[in-house]
């Protein structure tokens, strides 16, 4: 890996707050690739192949989610742009192993917490399945994953939840269960 790749991989300080919101806007859709514990290279590759940009390497030092130390430098979110488009890259899913062929997720964003909502129910409904809940992730937005019907997984993202609201959320649903 070339010097001055491994720098732009390798330029976030340890202790800089990460900003894990896509760009302001009221829907995206964009490719998320998971790869066994071979982002970087992959980033490089991309890099030297179509001329991305990389916008942004956030490590698994970071997570909250427990990890193996062999893990901490690995990366937990990349986003690159190339040609304008933007592909994220991770080198693996926190609630297990990478499955080659469904490695390939689409992530939605969606600024209309409404339309989230309704737009994962539908994908999970109808012979889908949640493959986690859709609720405020660590880093303070919705977040969740389902896949459809024929077998494309989709990752959801929202906006900021105040920390009272999923707090609300949660005792509602123990106030609903216990009736």
């Amino acid at each position: 890996m070339s010097s001055e790749i491994e720098t732009t991989l390798l330029k976030r300080k340890a202790d800089e707050e990460v900003d894990h919101r896509p760009p302001q806007k009221a829907f995206g859709l964009n490719p998320y690739l998971f790869l066994d514990g071979n982002a970087r290279e992959a980033i490089t590759f991309y890099k030297e192949v179509f001329g991305a940009e990389i916008e942004m390497i956030e490590t698994f030092e970071k997570c909250p989610i427990p990890v193996d130390d062999s893990w901490k430098d690995k990366v937990l979110h990349a986003s690159l742009k190339i040609q304008g488009f933007d592909i994220m890259i991770s080198d693996g899913k926190c609630q297990g192993d990478v499955k080659m062929g469904d490695n390939v997720h689409l992530s939605v964003w969606m600024d209309d917490e409404d339309k989230l909502r309704s737009t994962f129910d539908a994908i999970s409904g109808s012979g889908g399945k949640v493959t986690m809940p859709l609720e405020k992730a660590f880093w303070g937005r919705l977040f969740g994953g389902a896949v459809d019907q024929f077998g494309i997984h989709w990752m959801f993202s929202g906006s900021d939840v105040p920390d009272d609201a999923h707090e609300s959320e949660k005792a509602k649903a123990e106030e609903a269960a216990a009736i």
